[in-house]
């Protein structure tokens, strides 16, 4: 009973880690996305000839 109880508590330990992998890669990637943004918004105006 013990065992089982053992078990049951690492593999909802483990779901909870995989999920803040899961989340930290996740929120790694918005912020490239953020940055990636932010950077073609600030180089823009000046690549673009002037009309």
């Amino acid at each position: 009973m013990l065992f089982l109880l053992y078990l049951s508590c690492t593999t909802q330990l483990d779901a909870l880690y995989q999920d803040a992998i899961a989340y930290h890669q996740y929120q790694d990637a918005q912020l490239s996305i953020a940055l990636l943004l932010i950077v073609i918004g600030h180089s823009r105006p000046r690549s673009l000839p002037r009309q």
